[in-house]
């Protein structure tokens, strides 16, 4: 159990890194692609960090968008 613990922190920080990066709102099935992880668990870790106040996010009719937040208005 500890081995699958330390799995989701490191794939929680890849997608921390992830949303960072991102110039454009993406979806959780970008996340879930990206690192070859299921829907859920994709949109479990982006819910995370939006309570966090790292992305911001916005439910559609179908699924949910997540908004890169930007430290630096310019």
């Amino acid at each position: 159990m500890a081995v699958r613990t330390r799995e989701i922190e490191e794939i929680r920080k890849n997608v921390r890194e992830f949303a960072k990066k991102q110039t454009q709102p993406f979806s959780v099935n970008d996340v879930a692609r990206e690192f070859g992880i299921s829907w859920t668990t994709a949109r479990a870790i982006l819910l995370e960090l939006a309570l966090e106040g790292e992305v911001e996010v916005m439910k559609t009719s179908k699924s949910y968008i997540f908004i890169p937040k930007r430290g630096d208005k310019r």
